[in-house]
């Protein structure tokens, strides 16, 4: 739900009719960029916010009956087939792909897959499924997690092919990762899962690396940043306002940097 905050600048962007090379998104993040590259400005805002109190969406009740705190047959069929339609079309059209992060749960490893088809909408679901509060999603025969696991911050898989990045981040400028102190219960849950263990205890170490060599990126002119000033919303957020406040802090943001953007990205 912080990724609102990635929804706001994604927005301001489409607004300014920006496009880019490519995208690379984990998580939340990765479905963040769907809508900007099918070119539905709002799409995000709506789809976060509009079905808050519907237990398909966000439950214990969820939990409880699919393994899912997040209702992923509602997220990822109901609400774009049919609630709030994503263009699919215009995404296959779309000369930018979009490189979806997904942490296999055998080796602890990331891998990024293009995303360009409806049939392929699986992945976003094993890069924003939660350990410990999701079911893997199965890809090809592995089991598959949250891409942000393996890759928090996939900058590094953007500059395998390109001399420059946008980052957009959903923490503040202080924010440092702390190890995780439910590892044991992902541990309980899918012992077999050794290389995911191994990686999710050593996250947080390489979160903050990822976000000192991005200050390093930054003073050479290599990333440009957004990130917001300040956080009151929760991974799981429910309260609408305090996730519009963060929408429209991303959109400020986006708007505010139209011209860095530009000098940066060389238009």
């Amino acid at each position: 739900m912080r990724s609102l905050y990635t929804a706001g600048v994604l927005d301001a962007f489409l607004k300014q009719g920006l496009s880019f090379d490519n995208c690379y998104g984990v998580s939340a993040g990765a479905c963040m960029a769907m809508s900007f590259l099918s070119g539905q400005p709002g799409r995000n805002y709506r789809v976060n916010t509009r079905y808050l109190s519907d237990p398909r969406y966000l439950s214990v009740r969820s939990y409880l009956k699919t393994g899912s705190v997040f209702g992923m047959n509602m997220i990822f069929h109901t609400i774009p087939d049919i609630l709030d339609p994503l263009d699919w079309q215009a995404i296959g059209e779309n000369p930018a792909k979009l490189f979806v992060g997904v942490t296999n749960c055998y080796t602890g490893k990331a891998e990024f897959y293009p995303l360009r088809k409806r049939e392929q909408v699986s992945l976003l679901q094993a890069s924003s499924s939660l350990p410990g509060l999701s079911k893997p999603v199965y890809h090809r025969g592995a089991p598959y997690l949250d891409g942000g696991i393996a890759a928090p911050i996939p900058v590094d898989e953007a500059l395998k092919t390109h001399d420059k990045a946008v980052v957009i981040l959903t923490r503040t400028a202080n924010y440092r990762k702390e190890k995780s102190k439910t590892t044991f219960l992902v541990a309980k849950k899918h012992p077999d899962f050794a290389g995911l263990l191994r990686t999710m205890n050593t996250r947080h170490i390489l979160y903050n690396r990822t976000l000192q060599k991005l200050s390093a990126l930054e003073a050479e002119g290599r990333v440009l940043i957004f990130r917001p000033a300040e956080l009151h919303a929760s991974r799981t957020e429910r309260d609408r306002k305090k996730l519009t406040d963060l929408y429209l802090q991303g959109f400020a943001d986006g708007i505010a940097k139209e011209d860095a953007l530009a000098a940066f990205c060389g238009i």
